[in-house]
């Protein structure tokens, strides 16, 4: 079996089918170099599947780690909104608290008259 040295495809004439290049005649090739390349050729192959796979399961993670990204910051500008919230009702009361100490000290003031 020869494979094409310009791609690499398996050629069984005079010309790959795969990119018309002329077969090389190699005339001292042993059945074990041809064996050979054609392993490593598959091993070639099953590493660049693994690769892309690697490469997906990557790219996967990497979206799922932006999700959460997102949700923790929209988690924290809730809590911000909130603290917020909270500080304004803080304010409010201490307002409600001296408004009612200035009316308890008005009318202190009016029985201590009367």
């Amino acid at each position: 079996m020869a494979f094409c040295s310009n791609c690499g495809s398996e050629v069984t004439g005079r010309f790959c089918s795969s990119c018309g290049a002329p077969l090389e005649q190699r005339e001292n090739v042993s059945k074990g170099e041809e064996h050979g390349a054609k392993s490593t050729i598959r091993e070639l192959i099953a590493l660049r599947a693994c690769l892309s796979a690697t490469v997906t399961q990557y790219s996967l993670a990497r979206g799922v780690e932006q999700d959460y990204r997102m949700q923790v910051e929209n988690i924290q500008k809730e809590i911000i909104s909130e603290k917020n919230k909270i500080q304004t009702i803080k304010q409010n009361l201490a307002m409600k608290a001296e408004e009612s100490k200035r009316y308890i000290a008005a009318k202190k003031t009016i029985l201590e008259d009367a």
